[in-house]
């Protein structure tokens, strides 16, 4: 079992709770929490504080992926209403045409 596991176990249920699809993907020995959204994926990272890096990972031409941090340290208790946030933020954007 990796060092954050039991950490993104309860974020994964408490997206998923909020009606949120949500899944724990594996990177390299640990794993990470990702939502799928409009501008790419929202990727919640694990830190030391018991909170997460969320960041937003875009696919570029040729199979590379950009990652940019989008919000540090986002607690459990604040991370459905930020995905909330950012995914009605991305489909005004579309809906926009940007």
């Amino acid at each position: 079992m990796g060092k954050y596991d039991e950490q993104n176990e309860d974020l994964h249920t408490a997206l998923i709770q909020a009606g949120i699809a949500a899944r724990i993907d594996c990177d390299g020995d640990e794993h990470e929490v990702t939502v799928e959204a409009p501008a790419g994926r929202l990727i919640f990272d694990p830190v030391d504080d018991g909170a997460w890096r969320l960041d937003l990972e875009r696919d570029l031409d040729g199979g590379w992926a950009t990652r940019e941090n989008v919000v540090y340290s986002v607690g459990v208790e604040y991370a459905a209403p930020v995905v909330e946030g950012l995914l009605r933020w991305f489909q005004a954007r579309s809906a926009a045409g940007a």
